[in-house]
């Protein structure tokens, strides 16, 4: 980043003995063959957290299993299906740089990362608020390199649940808060109950990390840190505690929606460290894996009990902790588990072929011979519902 770039930051501090100390600690856990992942994670939750954009360089990267020297390949390909849709949503970020051909010059680098990423995951699907989050590393680590390769590891396990075609998983994840609610306070929880609130609140806060709701980017660094020490569901619980911080305000105001809803959403001015530290101690008490299987609605249970994020999120740590040397960190199970996406085109091609073979054999042995064939295979082909299946199925894959 060049001098004149770094006047969005705060003026920089000299390094106190606490900031000298937590660089040395994650120094420390770093070095050699393996990656204390485990002292790294515990670090992320004590005071500060990893306190500035030095130690962020060195501890995010390791967290989720990449080298910060590691260069990426994202340049071969920007092309997906979401970008005029990234291009609207990033010209309405990056506000905190005044000066406008600054502002400009983060954007392009900011759509050059996303579209890269949409470009690489094609199983994946953008969804408003990602550019949020992926603004986050940018700023702070200034590496496109390494920003890239951290939101590969991201965008395969703590985000992909985010990312799949329809809402389902995400909405059950949002309600996973409002158990959490209720499981540590049933006044509270009756409050939000009586006015009609579910969970449709968080869904920024979840979705973005809480980066589109904080315009600090101290702050937004600090959630983060926690965030990528731990399960991805993590955020879950600090929306919890959140909630429960205004446990007083919230009972005091008046018990009607607008009400309570504008009490929720005000987050700016909470206390954040001891919102990470009383979200860590209810990920302790309440593990992912508890709240997926006291969950009430059913609906909500059995998506969230088929999620293989779990897996996802063990694997990740596991590759952490070695040193590992692939130019890339990343998953690729979106190319080897089970049948890739291109075997399910060819699958449902042939499968559409042989239907409509099917079709004209049947025309021509059942049908009169008076009626025009030309006509009767049109016809049969729109009102065959295992045509119009097979087809759907091919223009669905292809835009995915």
């Amino acid at each position: 980043m060049s001098d004149e770039d770094r006047e969005w930051h705060k003026p920089r501090r000299r390094l106190t003995a606490q900031t000298r100390q937590r660089k040395n600690e994650v120094l420390s856990l770093v070095k050699g063959d393996t990656i204390n992942v485990n002292e790294l994670q515990n670090l992320a939750f004590q005071y500060g957290g990893f306190m500035n954009s030095d130690i962020r360089k060195v501890a995010w990267p390791y967290l989720v299993g990449v080298s910060p020297l590691s260069k990426s390949q994202h340049y071969d390909s920007v092309v997906n299906p979401y970008q005029r849709q990234i291009e609207l949503d990033i010209n309405r970020s990056l506000w905190q740089i005044e000066q406008h051909d600054k502002r400009n010059r983060w954007r392009s680098r900011l759509s050059r990362i996303i579209n890269a990423l949409m470009a690489k995951y094609p199983d994946l699907h953008y969804y408003q608020g990602f550019h949020d989050i992926v603004t986050v590393p940018l700023l702070e680590l200034d590496n496109d390199d390494t920003t890239f390769n951290v939101m590969c590891r991201l965008c395969r396990c703590h985000l992909k649940e985010y990312m799949e075609p329809s809402m389902n998983n995400i909405t059950s994840i949002m309600y996973l808060a409002l158990i959490l609610i209720q499981t540590q306070d049933s006044e509270l929880f009756d409050v939000l109950k009586r006015v009609g609130m579910g969970s449709e609140f968080t869904v920024s806060w979840i979705l973005t990390w809480f980066s589109h709701v904080l315009a600090d980017h101290a702050t937004r660094c600090r959630v983060f840190d926690a965030c990528l020490a731990s399960h991805p569901y993590f955020v879950v619980y600090v929306a919890a505690s959140v909630v429960l911080s205004q446990r007083s305000q919230l009972l005091a105001a008046e018990c009607e929606f607008s009400v309570i809803y504008k009490q929720l959403t005000q987050v700016s001015h909470v206390n954040w460290e001891a919102i990470l530290k009383h979200a860590r101690e209810l990920s302790l008490q309440h593990s992912p894996q508890t709240l997926r299987a006291v969950c009430a609605k059913s609906s909500h249970r059995q998506i969230l009990l088929q999620s293989d994020i779990d897996s996802r999120f063990a694997a990740l740590v596991k590759d952490a902790q070695i040193r590992l040397q692939t130019p890339v960190d990343t998953f690729h199970d979106f190319e080897s588990s089970g049948v890739k996406l291109g075997d399910w085109i060819q699958l449902a091609i042939i499968l559409g072929t042989v239907t409509l073979s099917i079709s004209i054999w049947a025309v021509f042995v059942f049908l009169p011979r008076h009626i025009s064939f030309k006509n009767t295979i049109r016809t049969h082909i729109a009102i065959t519902p295992g045509s119009q299946f097979l087809i759907g199925t091919v223009f669905d894959f292809s835009r995915s």
